[in-house]
């Protein structure tokens, strides 16, 4: 299937399945309206209790939205299993922890050949010998007591960091979402970390191929965020953030299946007998 087909029939999945798009849209509408009334909760010795609890409440909320996706993208049955959801969602969230702190990791690294990491020590440096009380300024008025090249040179490293740390994050992201595929196929944690068999899936589908389809969704969803962000004005962020939460596990489920599924059972399964022996 061509790329341009893959994103088409992803675009129209949440409007083909409209009643199962706008059940999970109420159960993350409902995380995010939980979240807020118990932010607003400090009471003692009570309260991280209430954390405890919010996070359960959300989790399982959230794995019964994942539910409805499996069934409306890789027609797994419906259920109403409090244990499974709850350890369901808790799977999810470890999957994209772990592809988030890789590439943090990666950009916290990349400070220091871009030279951000010797230009904040020399500006901090600066601002020592010109003995500045930073505690009454703001980050704008510091800035502007800075020489222009050290202003400047700082700016270069931070944009270049930038640069770097959302091609990482734009590439991990789609790691965690074929990751959370093959969770969902193999019902296995340990193989939906392992990196190797995400590499090895991106070699076959040809890296070219899946940089033009990385490409084109990054693109589109750049594009539905501006629309969102226009939107403020009219309605509430909870319902936009929750919005586009619900439409991004749609589409792009969607879409990294049809992707992944072109070149599923032999690599997987032979990546899967090399972690295992791996793992002996």
């Amino acid at each position: 299937m061509r790329i341009r087909e893959i994103i088409y029939e992803s675009l129209k999945l949440p409007f083909s399945e409209y009643k199962s798009f706008v059940f999970v849209f109420i159960l993350i509408l409902s995380c995010e309206i939980i979240s807020k009334i118990f932010y607003y909760f400090h009471i003692g010795s009570f309260y991280l209790f209430l954390i405890l609890l919010r996070s359960i409440i959300t989790l399982i909320l959230m794995g019964i939205s994942l539910n409805i996706v499996e069934y409306c993208i890789f027609n797994n049955s419906l259920h109403l299993n409090i244990k499974q959801h709850l350890f369901g969602a808790i799977k999810e969230y470890i999957i994209t922890l772990y592809y988030l702190i890789i590439p943090t990791l990666i950009s916290v690294f990349f400070m220091i050949p871009t030279g951000l990491y010797s230009k904040l020590m020399h500006i901090h440096e600066y601002i020592l010998k010109m003995d500045l009380d930073t505690t009454t300024l703001t980050i704008n008025e510091i800035s502007k007591q800075l020489p222009h090249t050290l202003h400047m040179g700082l700016q270069h490293s931070l944009q270049l960091n930038i640069l770097i740390a959302i091609i990482f994050f734009v590439l991990f992201t789609s790691f965690s979402f074929i990751s959370k595929i093959l969770l969902i196929k193999y019902n296995s944690v340990k193989i939906a970390l392992d990196i190797r068999i995400i590499i090895k899936i991106i070699i076959n589908i040809g890296f070219k191929r899946f940089m033009k389809f990385i490409l084109l969704i990054t693109l589109l969803l750049i594009v539905l965020v501006n629309v969102l962000v226009l939107l403020e004005m009219f309605l509430s962020d909870v319902l936009l953030s929750a919005f586009f939460e619900s439409f991004l596990l749609f589409f792009a489920t969607n879409a990294f299946y049809k992707l992944y599924l072109e070149y599923d059972t032999k690599v997987i399964m032979k990546a899967k007998r090399d972690t295992t022996s791996y793992y002996r």
